[in-house]
């Protein structure tokens, strides 16, 4: 679980961080607790995979 949480990488957009009033988020695949073909920071509820392992992939994602 620790390696899912530290693997998490979040980036950012200096345009985007120009704009006032836009909140956003980008992270890539990496971390996250998902298994077998959703071994990723799956955040998508349109998989197959767990929905708890989704919304804790995402909860992990808004951490950063």
């Amino acid at each position: 679980m620790q390696n899912a949480i530290k693997n998490v990488k979040a980036l950012g957009s200096p345009l985007l961080d120009e704009a006032h009033g836009i909140t956003y988020a980008f992270c890539t695949r990496h971390g996250g607790v998902s298994g077998g073909l959703y071994c990723s920071l799956n955040c998508g509820f349109g998989s197959s995979d767990d929905p708890a392992n989704v919304r804790y992939n995402r909860a992990l994602a808004l951490a950063q």
